[in-house]
């Protein structure tokens, strides 16, 4: 069953281990294939290929998954930014309910936060934004 994240979260960790250990586990089979062949038997020509450009294949789509990834991440620090000046409530990194204006982003621990009262709020703590005027 895939997994279910609050919005605004990820699962990036577990996206990134699963990508790691089929790339690691795919080159090991095939280094293992290729130097334990028969010397006067080797793969023929169309397999090998077939194998390389699996391997190209593999490696094209995990960078098009970093690349996914680290759109998405500007994209919550893109949103995270605008709510700069708004007011917003959520439940601060100790768990108290907190509200007021955002007066910063942040990012610590790889996690974007915003600072409302001088207390982080993972973007995807809040509840509630109000747009405010600033004067």
């Amino acid at each position: 069953m895939p997994e279910v994240n609050p919005v605004g979260g990820s699962s990036q960790t577990s996206a990134v281990a699963r990508s790691l250990l089929a790339r690691e586990d795919f080159l090991k089979i095939l280094i293992s294939e290729l130097s334990n062949q028969d010397p006067f038997a080797p793969m023929d020509n169309q397999r090998f290929m077939e194998q390389l450009a699996s391997i190209q294949n593999l490696e094209a789509v995990s960078a098009l998954t970093d690349g996914i990834r680290d759109l998405g991440r500007m994209q919550e620090m893109a949103s995270a930014g605008s709510l700069i000046g708004k007011f917003v409530r959520g439940v601060s990194d100790s768990g108290e309910s907190v509200e007021g204006i955002v007066q910063r982003v942040t990012v610590t621990d790889d996690k974007i936060r915003l600072i409302v009262n001088n207390q982080p709020v993972a973007i995807d703590s809040v509840s509630e934004m109000l747009y405010t005027l600033l004067s």
